[in-house]
């Protein structure tokens, strides 16, 4: 009972990655996906805001120009999001139904934080366009956000029916496996994801050598676990908070005090309000006088 503790809810929610899917501007115009880049460039974007802003102040009725706007407002960065925002719900309530619409409220409310508006909208746009593989994935993502697992692992299962190669969708749902308690189910996805990449010349996807580290110290390998914890830090550098969390429990479980403080002073340098290294440290601190 001790080892299982040292793993947190599985799902303490892990970064896990989105993929991303190209469309010809036959498709759509002007449909850049998220990390993608634009096809205009920051002068352009400036010019055609001054051109559409005032047409929009002159007819705030016309959905249209709210749509251009807003999507000119989204590529100019995060700083406009709320502009970006506005002008799209906006465009909704008055009726549009263009799919950009949902697709890129769904990925601004997903940066903000907002998963439950984040799904709803990433929902409207699989109405308009089913099967898309990148918006089931973010899709999916939220719902692990939410805890909702079985609702992300059935979009997972789905779009591996379709790909079973996708190396972001078996990272994915080896991570929900994984808070759903299917450890075996788990373990064969984050092998087949780290086969998947390495043909490819990729790192395995975000959250992979985590999880497979939880795995380990479920099964009382702790030497293992730490192996795949720090391989995971190793390769996502911006991951590390989990990861040095799990290493911590591992140093308090093996009664190493000294290592147990320094783990979680290094998580609170990065997440000063993270509940867990704060009481953690406070019982080391208390138990190494």
């Amino acid at each position: 009972m001790r080892v299982l503790w040292l793993v947190a809810a599985a799902g303490a929610v892990f970064a896990i990655a989105t993929v991303t899917c190209r469309m010809t501007t036959a498709e759509m115009p002007l449909f850049p996906r998220e990390g993608e880049q634009s096809p205009l460039t920051a002068e352009q974007i400036d010019r055609r805001i001054a051109e559409i802003e005032p047409q929009v102040n002159v007819a705030p009725q016309e959905a249209a120009l709210r749509v251009d706007l807003g999507i000119l407002y989204y590529l100019k960065g995060p700083v406009y999001y709320d502009r970006a925002i506005a002008m799209l719900d906006g465009a909704w309530r008055l009726g549009a139904t263009d799919a950009r619409v949902f697709y890129y409220l769904g990925v601004m409310y997903d940066f903000v934080k907002l998963p439950v508006f984040a799904a709803a909208e990433y929902r409207r746009f699989l109405a308009n366009r089913p099967g898309d593989h990148e918006v089931m994935v973010r899709l999916a993502k939220v719902y692990y956000q939410l805890e909702r697992y079985d609702d992300a692992a059935a979009l997972y299962y789905e779009v591996l029916d379709q790909d079973r190669d996708n190396r972001i969708a078996l990272g994915n749902l080896g991570l929900v496996n994984l808070a759903r308690g299917r450890d075996a189910e788990a373990q064969e996805q984050f092998t087949r994801a780290i086969a998947v990449s390495t043909e490819s010349g990729m790192p395995a996807p975000p959250g992979v050598y985590y999880g497979l580290g939880c795995i380990a110290v479920r099964g009382g390998r702790m030497d293992s676990a730490r192996e795949y914890l720090r391989r995971e830090m190793a390769t996502y550098l911006s991951n590390t908070v989990l990861p040095t969390m799990e290493l911590a429990k591992i140093a308090w479980y093996e009664g190493d005090i000294a290592e147990t403080v320094r783990l979680c002073r290094i998580v609170l340098e990065t997440e000063p309000s993270h509940r867990g290294a704060r009481e953690l440290l406070k019982q080391a601190e208390r138990r190494g006088g």
